[in-house]
């Protein structure tokens, strides 16, 4: 799976982002035909909604890129995986199956939009428990502005963070 190349839009988002997993089970085999029941699939990542504001004047920033990382002083600071693995067998209960991150990278995630926005939607890795995220946005005049929120992102879930304030660099 990767993450790579979103453009913070919600159409990009759903065709290329989207990432779910089911198990289909063969009831029966005619000719060319195979009928098959499943019980549900699941969505692999968490999709989030974010918009900012400058800590200091309370004005909402336009979104022209944003870079996300994790937070804190963990080996993995900093960074932010930009692939994900299934493992994926038969025997595997459908509960059992997840996306994890590809370790060892030392790059953040960058959301390049084609034009400035007051929100960006982004398909990020569900956590383990409450991760530190670093954000970096850049507006359309180059100003940057950073800030860190903690969050749980939960696989499936839609996280609406708007509003969220950055100081000006």
């Amino acid at each position: 799976i990767s993450l790579a190349g979103q453009d913070g839009t919600l159409g990009t988002l759903a065709t290329k982002y989207h990432y779910v997993y089911g198990k289909a089970y063969v009831t029966s085999v005619t000719d060319n035909t195979a009928d098959a029941t499943m019980e549900k699939m699941k969505s692999l990542l968490t999709v989030c909604k974010f918009s900012f504001v400058d800590k200091t004047t309370g004005n909402a920033i336009a979104i022209r890129s944003l870079t996300i990382g994790y937070g804190g002083s963990g080996s993995d600071a900093d960074t932010y995986p930009q692939e994900a693995t299934v493992a994926v067998s038969p025997s595997t209960p459908m509960a059992d199956i997840h996306a994890t991150g590809a370790t060892g990278g030392s790059k953040v995630l960058t959301v390049s939009l084609t034009a400035a926005q007051g929100a960006v939607y982004v398909a990020l890795l569900p956590t383990n428990g409450q991760r530190t995220f670093r954000f970096t946005v850049t507006d359309d005049s180059g100003n940057t502005y950073s800030g860190t929120a903690k969050a749980t992102l939960t696989e499936g879930d839609y996280v609406v963070a708007t509003g969220l304030k950055l100081t000006k660099n």
